[in-house]
């Protein structure tokens, strides 16, 4: 028997194919993991680093409030940063970096970039968050007493 590679695909063919699949997916199936492993190796490609999350706390944001709050600490090997989120409704957000000091800070989402700095302190806060899924870019930042050698982007996260 021949092929001939100018002979259109039959349902025999596309049978065998679904035969074959079959039998990988059930024999080696795609890892949980891959889109995380893909993900990190983009990030080779890149001149970032990257934080993770290493604390994620729900509570009470006072004695009377009924509203549950966040507070989510991201690290990295040359910065801690921590956000606070207020209960549900709010569109203010806190946050926090160490070492403290003066670094431009974007708010990144599927739409919209929100700049500002943290102060000399370490304390930055965005007034007008919108919902949905949100990142932090903390950018070197030039007469900074922070020296990043690369811009430092947190994971995504809903708000």
């Amino acid at each position: 028997m021949t092929f001939d590679m100018q002979d259109p695909m039959d349902a025999e063919d596309a049978a065998v194919l679904d035969a074959i699949r079959a039998m990988y997916l059930a024999t080696d199936p795609v890892p949980d993991m891959l889109p995380r492993v893909l993900f990190a190796l983009d990030l080779d490609e890149i001149e970032i680093e990257l934080a993770t999350i290493t604390e994620n706390l729900t509570g009470s944001m006072g004695i009377r409030s009924v509203e549950d709050s966040r507070t989510i600490t991201f690290e990295s090997s040359s910065l801690r940063v921590t956000i606070a989120i207020p209960g549900s409704g709010s569109r203010h957000l806190d946050g926090w970096i160490e070492p403290a000091g003066i670094l431009r800070i974007d708010l990144v989402t599927p739409k919209a970039r929100l700049q500002t700095r943290s102060d000399e302190g370490g304390r930055f806060a965005f007034e007008s968050v919108m919902t949905g899924q949100v990142h932090l870019e903390i950018h070197p930042t030039p007469g900074s007493t922070v020296h990043l050698s690369h811009r430092v982007v947190t994971p995504s996260l809903i708000l």
